[in-house]
C-alpha cells in the first residue's frame, strides 16, 4: 500500500528510466553534433554540463530532496566541463532545518538514482570524496561543517580544489551565503606560510601518481598544470571567477595576474588539452588521458582533432602535444614557488 504524498514504485521506477534514456540520448546527440560539425570542445562540455545539471535537478525531485539539500558540483561540473565518461564531483549541503538522517537518505537515494547500473544503463558516475574529511566524511554536511573544516583542516590543495565550487540544484537559497563563506575561507589560507609550497608538493605528487607514459593530464606540463595555476593566482590575488578553464585564464589576464604572453601559451596549451581529451571521449568512448594505442583510433583522434582546431598538415598530434607540455611546463615553474622543472 502507498503511503500518501509517495509515488508508487513502479512509478518510480519509470521516471527514473525515463530520466536514464533522456540523458543518454542527449549525450549521445551532443557527440553526433560534434562529429559531424566539429565546434569548439568547451562548447560541448557546456551543453553536456548543462544536461549533468539537468539530471541532478529531476533526479532530486524525484527523491524529494529539494528542501532538505543544496547541491554543488567541483570538478569538471564545476567548471562546466563535463564530458563523456565523465564522473561528477558533488558536495551535499543540509539546509539548517533539515532533519540530519533524512537528509543523508535523500543524498543517498540521489547518487543511487543518478549512478545505478540498469538494462537502460546508468546516468553517470558520482563522486563524493571531495567533502570534508573525504571518504571518511559524513556524505552530507551543514554550510558550518564545512567552514570550519576549511579553516581548521583542509590542505592547500583543497583550496585549490574549492574554487570550483558551482551551485546546481536544491535549495538555491542557500548557495549566495555559502558560496561567500567559502570563497573568504580559502582566500585567506593562500595567505598562510608555506601555500605556495604546498601546492606545488602535491602537484609532484600527482605527476608521481600518473600511469600513462604520455599522459597530457597529469604528467609534467599537462593540464594539471594549467589548472593549478589558474586556481593558485585567484586564490593568492583574493580574485575568484567561476567559468571554464579558459574563463579563468582570461579573468587572470583581463587582472593583470597573468601577463599576455603567458595567457596566450597557457589558453592555447588549454584548449590542445581539453580539445584531445573531447576527442578521445568521442572516439572511444572512453576517457584516458594520452592517445589512443591503436592506430586506427589514433588516427581518428588527430582527424577530429585537426578538425576542431581547424589545423591542416603540420607536426603529428603526439610531438604538438608534448612540445605544449614543455612549454607550460616553463611558465608553472617561474609563477609557482617550490615546483620544479
Amino acid at each position: 500500500m502507498t503511503e500518501p504524498g509517495n509515488k508508487p514504485a513502479g512509478d518510480e521506477s519509470d521516471a527514473q528510466a525515463l530520466l536514464r534514456r533522456t540523458f543518454r540520448a542527449s549525450i549521445f546527440a551532443i557527440g553526433a553534433r560534434d562529429v559531424l560539425t566539429p565546434r569548439a570542445a568547451l562548447d560541448s562540455m557546456r551543453d553536456a554540463s548543462s544536461a549533468a545539471d539537468q539530471a541532478i535537478h529531476q533526479a532530486l525531485q524525484m527523491v524529494n530532496g529539494t528542501k532538505s539539500l543544496a547541491i554543488f558540483a567541483l570538478g569538471r561540473l564545476g567548471t562546466q566541463e563535463f564530458d563523456i565518461a565523465s564522473d561528477a564531483d558533488l558536495l551535499f549541503v543540509s539546509a539548517p532545518e533539515a532533519d540530519v538522517d533524512e537528509a543523508r537518505l535523500d543524498a543517498e537515494r540521489l547518487v543511487h538514482t543518478l549512478a545505478a547500473y540498469t538494462r537502460e544503463g546508468s546516468i553517470f558516475a558520482v563522486d563524493a570524496r571531495l567533502r570534508p574529511r573525504g571518504g571518511e566524511g559524513e556524505l552530507v554536511v551543514a554550510p558550518e561543517q564545512v567552514c570550519r573544516y576549511l579553516e581548521d583542516e583542509a590542505q592547500p590543495w583543497e583550496a585549490l580544489t574549492y574554487t570550483k565550487l558551482r551551485f546546481v540544484a536544491g535549495r538555491e537559497d542557500l548557495a549566495p551565503a555559502f558560496l561567500t563563506q567559502v570563497w573568504h575561507q580559502i582566500v585567506e589560507m593562500a595567505t598562510r606560510p608555506g601555500f605556495a609550497e604546498a601546492v606545488a608538493d602535491m602537484r609532484l605528487r600527482l605527476e608521481k601518481s600518473n600511469r600513462y607514459p604520455n599522459s597530457f593530464k597529469l604528467a609534467r606540463g599537462g593540464f594539471c598544470d594549467i589548472d593549478f595555476l589558474a586556481s593558485y593566482l585567484m586564490l593568492r590575488h583574493g580574485s575568484l571567477a567561476q567559468g571554464n578553464t579558459l574563463e579563468r585564464l582570461e579573468h587572470l589576464r583581463q587582472q593583470e595576474f597573468l601577463s599576455p604572453s603567458n595567457h596566450e601559451i597557457l589558453r592555447d596549451a588549454a584548449l590542445l588539452y581539453r580539445t584531445a581529451d573531447h576527442a578521445i571521449r568521442l572516439v572511444t568512448e572512453r576517457a584516458q588521458p594520452e592517445l589512443p594505442a591503436e592506430e586506427h583510433a589514433q588516427q581518428a583522434v588527430e582527424k577530429l582533432v585537426g578538425r576542431i582546431l581547424r589545423r591542416e598538415g603540420g607536426q603529428d598530434l603526439q610531438t604538438d602535444l608534448r612540445e605544449t607540455a614543455g612549454n607550460t611546463r616553463e611558465i608553472f615553474v617561474r609563477i609557482v614557488p617550490g615546483s620544479s622543472t
